[in-house]
């Protein structure tokens, strides 16, 4: 397997755990009809509640959570690519 492969692989299980992550975290109901309730980890991306509006997607929260992923992928295929290379040893 490539290096290249390797960090793909990192973002993809990274990408796959937050999604696994985040949705269970949307299944949390709103607990009071005219609360505001923030949706997303580890960064809010979704704003829903309150009477007077106020919901909606949170750019700056989906930005911070793209990179979170990028760079935790990235540090998976990094510990990968050192693993095998130290066992080839």
């Amino acid at each position: 397997m490539s290096s290249n492969s390797k960090y793909g692989a990192g973002i993809l299980a990274a990408a796959c755990l937050f999604w696994i992550v985040n949705h269970f975290h949307l299944l949390q109901p709103v607990r009071c009809s005219d609360c505001f309730f923030r949706y997303g980890v580890p960064f809010a991306f979704f704003n829903e509640g309150g009477f007077g509006g106020g919901s909606g997607i949170i750019w700056l929260g989906v930005l911070g959570d793209a990179l979170v992923v990028v760079v935790a992928g990235a540090i998976l295929g990094w510990t990968w690519n050192r693993g095998l290379r130290r066992r080839s040893n």
